[in-house]
């Protein structure tokens, strides 16, 4: 009898002994990688990578590189990326080069309403429309409400002819009033309305002069999105100012980066006149400004 025992002591402690040596062995891998794309190579930055299961995870840098301490071997490990199928391998002390591929299902498409309220696009129940700040930055126009023109349906746009700094009207769904400036939708440029109210004077010798609009003061560059709400039910949150509808812009805002950032381009406008009238610059008009030669409106 005591012979079994012991043999079975003998037996048993080897068995526990390599248990725990192989449990030990699993622990304290350093798992290290690169995540990219799977067509292009281009490295993905901030892509979660984490431990299935677990709590721990981690963000890739700007070389796409990422690296997780303290990991069993038998653990996995799933990469995920927005846009993209999420991808899940098993924990290894390698290098390793994670390729992940591009997603065909499209996001839900949120949009800016009212009052800066985000909402899901399928849920409105009126009418709006919305096109991206890079939208408004390709083929540029001097006035940033000149690229609405074509993009928005419903929207029409009016530019003056002054040139460069000239003013540029835009009415949604019709003209209402044979007053222009009660005819133009309300802008709001993030949460604050303003008024795109045509200003203009008559200058000597008939001269028109256009001071432009409030909304061509925004730089194009800045802006993230704009959204275009149509109708009564969609602009009623701002009152009887927006009767012709709302313009909603929302601007960039800050975000944080590794390094410097710095973003730079150039926008030229070369322009000549079609036609210059001729004037007569041989004589002069005499005794000042009521000299003979005085303009008289056509009529002498």
């Amino acid at each position: 009898m005591i012979s079994t025992k012991l043999n079975l002591k003998w037996v048993l402690t080897p068995l526990m002994l390599m248990c725990l040596s192989i449990a030990s062995f699993a622990q304290n891998i350093q798992v290290k990688g690169k995540v990219v794309d799977a067509d292009t190579k281009k490295a993905l930055e901030s892509a979660t990578v984490s431990v299935k299961g677990q709590s721990q995870s981690t963000r890739t840098d700007a070389n796409g590189a990422f690296s997780l301490n303290n990991l069993n071997s038998n653990s996995f490990v799933v990469v995920s990326y927005i846009g993209y199928v999420s991808k899940t391998i098993a924990a290894s002390n390698n290098a390793i080069v994670i390729e992940l591929v591009k997603s065909n299902t499209e996001l839900e498409e949120v949009v800016v309403t009212a009052l800066g309220i985000k909402r899901e696009k399928k849920k409105l129940g009126y009418a709006s429309q919305e096109i991206k700040g890079e939208s408004l930055t390709v083929a540029r126009e001097s006035n940033v409400v000149s690229q609405l023109a074509g993009k928005i349906a419903g929207v029409t746009v009016v530019g003056g002819n002054s040139g460069i700094g000239g003013s540029a009207r835009v009415t949604i769904r019709g003209e209402r009033s044979v007053d222009l400036n009660k005819n133009q939708p309300l802008y709001v440029i993030d949460g604050v309305p303003i008024s795109n109210s045509i200003v203009g004077a008559n200058g000597r010798g008939n001269l028109e002069v256009d001071f432009g609009n409030g909304a061509g003061f925004v730089n194009p560059d800045d802006v993230e999105s704009i959204n275009v709400l149509k109708g009564p039910a969609a602009s009623a949150l701002y009152g009887s100012r927006a009767a012709n509808g709302v313009i909603v812009i929302k601007t960039k805002s800050g975000k944080s980066n590794k390094g410097i950032g710095v973003e730079f381009n150039s926008n030229v406008t070369l322009e000549s006149a079609l036609k210059l009238p001729e004037f007569q610059n041989k004589y002069g008009q005499g005794n000042g400004n009521g000299g003979p030669f005085e303009f008289k409106n056509g009529a002498g």
